[in-house]
């Protein structure tokens, strides 16, 4: 029963871990990377 307690305590800290990874990543690159899609790649996928 301790190590069942152990491994949902690493798989805890590692979701934390890599959601803060992703959260810093898009505050850093807000201004670089497009906030959604574009008119055209919106009909492309329609169309598709």
């Amino acid at each position: 029963m301790l190590e069942s307690n152990k491994t949902r305590n690493n798989t805890i800290t590692y979701l934390v871990v890599i959601i803060a990874i992703a959260t810093l990543l898009r505050l850093l690159f807000l201004e670089t990377i497009p906030w959604g899609f574009s008119c055209d790649e919106a009909a492309n996928g329609y169309e598709a």
